[in-house]
């Protein structure tokens, strides 16, 4: 925007002398040329920033799950190619076999409730409940795991919960909110934005990680699910309701945003990465048919600045 302002002083100076008129129009051509190269660099900018790591209309691979997972509410990578999961009303962790294609264990951990997300983190499972209340599952893998609530936070059901996503940086849990944005007895000012919060499991302490957008194309953006990107360390926001993915960095800026086709994506409710980079979302049957998680392939040829 400097740039642009020296160029258009410029370009009034050229035109207020009192020169040769040949002298002043070739003081022109080329004050415009040069405003034109740098807005074409400026174009080029923007259109690398806003560029899309993954093509979202065609996904490499499609898996369909087992009507137990109909209400697919969440999803976390679990390691040697498997991917944790969750559905609405069971307190049963299911593990899907990427190469097999199929749930080939399942966990018992609890009664049956709202749960909407959960994060695997070593040999734990931490699992979001809509009402805020986040349960350890530790050796999640076993017969008998130790489950422990984590200590009362300050959200409720009016935050509807509902994205959880293990952030191994800063060795914390990130949560968005579908619902109320703001905590229960605690003043935060959001300015009218949404909030990711921040857990930390050492500190056992939560904080607001960032603040981003609340509107989406003029209607609430809400969220249903959260991640951490592996290797570009941004943080993707899925909404199911908007039908948008956007990329966040660290500052809360959306620095990229696609819409989700209607057809493809029934009703998107997890999502979660590879370590290589590749990302998977999961979305709900919605009564017709089956319950899909969908594998797209991470373009390395997109670079976004950190």
């Amino acid at each position: 925007m400097k740039k642009r302002a020296i160029l258009m002083r410029l370009l009034k100076a050229a035109l207020a002398l009192t020169m040769p008129m040949a002298w002043s129009i070739a003081m022109m051509a080329g004050a415009i040329f040069f405003t034109a190269s740098l807005l074409a660099d400026d174009a080029f900018v923007q259109a690398e920033e806003l560029s899309f790591p993954y093509d979202l209309d065609n996904p490499v691979e499609i898996f369909k799950l087992p009507h137990e997972l109909d209400e697919i509410s969440g999803i976390s990578y679990s390691g040697e190619d498997t991917l944790a999961c969750i559905q609405d009303e069971g307190g049963i962790i299911y593990i899907f076999d990427l190469s097999q294609g199929e749930v080939v264990e399942r966990y018992r951990f609890g009664k049956g409730r709202d749960y909407e997300d959960l994060a695997v983190v070593n040999e734990s499972a931490y699992v979001l409940q809509s009402n805020g209340h986040i349960f350890q599952v530790m050796n999640f893998r076993e017969k008998d795991p130790v489950v422990r609530k984590l200590k009362a936070l300050p959200l409720s059901s009016k935050n509807n919960t509902e994205g959880l996503a293990f952030d191994h940086k800063s060795n914390s849990l990130l949560i968005v909110c579908k619902g109320f944005q703001e905590l229960k007895g605690k003043h935060v000012d959001l300015s009218g934005e949404n909030a990711v919060y921040e857990f930390d499991l050492k500190r056992r302490t939560l904080s607001v990680r960032l603040v981003y957008p609340a509107l989406a194309g003029g209607s609430l953006f809400q969220p249903s699910a959260i991640a951490v990107h592996p290797i570009s360390g941004h943080i993707y926001i899925l909404s199911s309701v908007s039908r948008r993915l956007w990329i966040v960095d660290h500052k809360g800026k959306v620095i990229a945003e696609r819409r989700l086709n209607r057809k493809m994506f029934k009703q998107p409710e997890g999502i979660c990465f590879h370590p290589g980079g590749d990302l998977f979302i999961s979305n709900e049957s919605r009564g017709r048919g089956r319950a899909r998680i969908l594998r797209f392939k991470y373009q390395l040829k997109t670079i976004f600045p950190k």
